[in-house]
């Protein structure tokens, strides 16, 4: 039950701990999405998306800083321009490396109590810096 406090020339307000709070612990780490994903794109535009992204990495290629992350895309098989840092990733590469990605994973916290589910119907609200 709520007891209001009436203060002059204000409205009532709710004490602390009043109504409205949920009464059981809301697993806002476990967060379900139970409706059907809306679509943006045509099949058509997809595919032409997915087919310019690889013409970009297997042409243009990406720019990588980190020689450790380039000794990583050696050692997969991606062509490594050291002289300008620049990655080439050809398609049969990240055809390979789509296959072998799960559906969903854990994004680990601090303890197995705060990993936040990524992928499937999770909803994750998270902050990303770096």
């Amino acid at each position: 039950m709520t007891k209001r406090v009436q203060r002059s020339g204000q409205r009532p307000r709710r004490e602390v701990g009043s109504a409205g709070v949920p009464s059981g612990k809301v697993a806002y780490r476990r967060l379900s999405n139970p409706l059907q994903p809306q679509r943006s794109f045509s099949d058509d535009q997809i595919a032409t998306l997915h087919d310019t992204a690889l013409r970009v990495l297997e042409n243009l290629g990406m720019r990588v800083l980190n020689e450790e992350a380039l000794a990583y895309f050696r050692k997969a098989g991606a062509k490594v321009d050291t002289s300008s840092s620049t990655v080439f990733i050809d398609r049969g590469l990240v055809r390979q490396a789509l296959a072998s990605a799960p559906a969903s994973f854990a994004l680990a916290g601090g303890s197995s109590d705060r990993d936040i589910q990524i992928g499937g119907s999770s909803t994750a609200f998270v902050c990303i810096g770096g």
